[in-house]
């Protein structure tokens, strides 16, 4: 059998030109059996459902003789490869709703802060009339938890809206959940709340007469 021929153009190479380069027996003898110039990778497609069984026999056809010598690689399949899509957007999503939650409370924070401190004279002023502590705090929640509210409101139809139109676009189908929307409104409340307790803190540090004569 002839492997191959020898072609060179340099001189400290004539040698090979006239000589004939034969393998040793040993190397004849693990390599016999192998195909040194066949395929390195094989691709069979099969039908729905029998890649767990030509997996376990393709080694055996394609190669008996060094069955060990031959890796086969199984795609994921369909349907655990969908289930780890759908765990990695969903934990996707919870970490982006996260997010916007914190950006959420922090802008309701400074909101509520900045009308605290430009309306620190009427707080003095009512304070001085004889509004209470439980009073002031009070009100600045309820005005946090309003402009909540009316963000989480907001938020949830334009988001359901958003939904409606991209499926309706693409021709998929979409189930809305009816209660999105006034649950969007009760977190946004709920985040105001805990957001506004720092300025209704400041707000009821005020002093009457301190605030009168700033």
């Amino acid at each position: 059998m002839v492997v191959g021929t020898v072609s060179t153009s340099d001189p400290a190479s004539a040698e090979a030109l006239l000589s004939i380069l034969v393998p040793s027996p040993r190397t004849l003898s693990t390599t016999a059996n192998v195909q040194r110039f066949g395929p390195e990778e094989v691709v069979l497609h099969v039908r729905e459902g029998a890649m767990a069984a030509v997996a376990q026999a393709a080694p055996l056809l394609l190669r008996p003789e060094a069955v060990d010598s031959l890796v086969v690689k199984l795609p994921p399949e369909p349907q655990r490869l969908r289930t780890a899509i759908t765990s990695d957007v969903r934990n996707l999503l919870i970490a982006l709703g996260a997010i916007t939650v914190a950006v959420g409370a922090l802008a309701i924070g400074n909101t509520t802060l900045m009308a605290v401190i430009e309306r620190r004279s009427d707080i003095g002023l009512r304070r001085a009339l004889g509004a209470g502590r439980l009073a002031t705090v009070g009100q600045v929640i309820a005005e946090a938890m309003l402009t909540g509210c009316t963000g989480g409101l907001i938020g949830a139809a334009i988001g359901q809206g958003s939904a409606l139109a991209i499926a309706a676009a693409r021709g998929w189908p979409l189930t809305i959940w009816a209660a999105a929307i006034p649950l969007g409104a009760v977190a946004g409340a709920l985040i105001g709340a805990v957001a506004g307790c720092y300025p209704a803190a400041k707000a009821a540090a005020v002093q009457p007469v301190e605030a009168l004569r700033a």
